[in-house]
C-alpha cells in the first residue's frame, strides 16, 4: 500500500462486514454486555479487514472506539455551497456529546478515522451512514483540532496515510519453572 492510496473500498468492505454482524446477529441481544461484546468483535474486524491488509502483521489487538487512526484519513468532498458536517468535543463530565453544525467550505482539513457511527440504540438496526474523525489540523478554525466531527460517508473518501504504524508490543518472554 503507498501513501495517498484511496481506501475507500477496503473499509466499505468492513462496513458492510460490521453492519451485517450486527443487524444479524447482536441487534436485540439483552444480556446487558451487548455494546461491550459487540465492541470487541468490531475491534477484531477491523484488525482483520483492514489493518492486516495495510500493515501485513497480524499478533496486535486494535481498539479503534474512540482512537483517532492517523494511518487513515478521511478525505471530504467539499461541494460547491460547501458540505455540511457535525462536530462535537468529547466532555470529560458528560456521558453525551452535543454534536453542532459546520458547513466545510474547503478540503484544507486533516481528519484522522475512528470508524463509522449510528445514531442508533441497543435495539435498531444499524447503517453506519456516518464515519467519525478526529480533527487534525484545520487552519480555518484552530480551535476545532481535537475535536470530533461526523461526515455521511458518501460525502467522503478514506487515503492510506503512509505514516508509522501503531507500535508493536513485544512478545512478553516466559520463563518456565524447573
Amino acid at each position: 500500500m503507498e501513501h495517498g492510496d484511496d481506501i475507500t473500498d477496503l473499509l466499505q468492505n468492513y462496513r458492510e462486514c460490521v453492519r451485517h454482524t450486527w443487524n444479524t446477529y447482536y441487534r436485540g441481544l439483552h444480556d446487558g454486555n451487548t455494546v461491550r461484546m459487540f465492541t470487541e468483535v468490531e475491534d477484531e474486524l477491523f484488525r482483520g479487514l483492514v489493518f492486516c491488509q495495510l500493515f501485513l502483521w497480524q499478533d496486535e489487538k486494535i481498539c479503534i472506539h474512540g482512537t483517532a487512526q492517523s494511518y487513515l484519513r478521511v478525505v471530504p468532498e467539499i461541494a460547491p455551497k460547501g458540505t455540511a458536517v457535525l462536530w462535537a468535543r468529547d466532555d470529560e463530565d458528560e456521558r453525551v456529546c452535543h454534536w453542532k453544525e459546520l458547513t466545510l467550505a474547503s478540503a484544507e482539513i486533516e481528519l484522522h478515522f475512528m470508524g463509522y457511527f449510528d445514531w442508533s440504540d441497543e435495539q435498531s438496526y444499524r447503517d453506519y451512514h456516518n464515519y467519525r474523525a478526529r480533527i487534525a489540523s484545520y487552519p480555518a478554525d484552530t480551535a476545532l483540532e481535537g475535536a470530533d466531527l461526523l461526515i455521511e460517508v458518501s460525502q467522503a473518501r478514506i487515503v492510506f496515510n503512509n505514516v508509522p504504524p501503531p507500535p508493536r508490543k513485544p512478545k512478553p518472554v516466559q520463563y518456565r519453572r524447573r
